[in-house]
């Protein structure tokens, strides 16, 4: 996350020394963006208590994301924006040395649709903006055993609408139709994810993006 941070604000100060840029283009736009992604599901490994100490366990809820997206900003305040967007999934694993193993793992994506309202700063080029919509979450989970070569598990995949919101810095670079932005977004999940394979975890997801303006 970091790293995302600093490779922003080097695009931002080289594109500063290009010239002055105007607000939001207004127009349709397409881009991308890779960045960092993590799960909001459990915390802690698969066995808790007094038997955990007897067990080798581990578990990754985060690493990388990515997006892809589709808007038109009907002025320099105001946008509508389509995506679609892949986070990494969150694993964990246990084992029993020489008796059993297991695993479950979470596979998240979703397509949304959201309204964004921007914030020019001054004649900088500089936009602040917050963003707010709907996702339509795919979450899947997947669960398997081996107890004494004794194989078992299963799969559940869920689809639910639910609401998504975030905020972000935009600069639309001089004397091109580019616009790169570090954005945070986040969609909230609802139920018990620990204890229920249909629940659907809250997805955070931080990207640096880069935009094609063809207004």
């Amino acid at each position: 996350m970091k790293k995302t941070l600093k490779i922003s604000a080097a695009v931002l100060a080289l594109s500063a020394l290009t010239g002055v840029a105007s607000a939001a283009i207004t127009g349709t736009y397409v881009g991308g963006g890779l960045g960092y992604s993590m799960l909001d599901t459990p915390d802690h490994n698969i066995v808790t208590g007094p038997d955990a100490a007897f067990l080798s366990q581990s578990h990754d809820r985060n690493g990388w994301g990515e997006r892809a997206f589709v808007g038109y900003n009907f002025n320099e305040y105001f946008g509508l924006e389509g995506g679609y967007a892949h986070y990494n999934q969150a694993h964990y694993k246990v084992s029993a040395p020489g008796f059993a193993n297991g695993s479950v793992d979470y596979s998240f994506q979703d397509i949304n649709l959201v309204g964004k309202a921007y914030l020019p700063v001054y004649d900088s080029g500089v936009n602040l903006y917050a963003l707010g919509g709907g996702a339509y979450v795919r979450n899947k989970v997947d669960g398997s055993y081996n107890v004494l070569g004794v194989q078992g598990g299963g799969s559940k995949t869920t689809y639910k609408v639910r609401p998504t919101y975030g905020v972000g810095v935009s600069y639309d670079i001089p004397q091109t139709q580019f616009t790169t932005n570090l954005e945070f977004s986040r969609i909230q999940g609802t139920g018990n994810v620990a204890h229920s394979d249909t629940a659907i975890p809250s997805a955070n997801l931080v990207t640096l993006n880069l935009g094609y303006n063809f207004g």
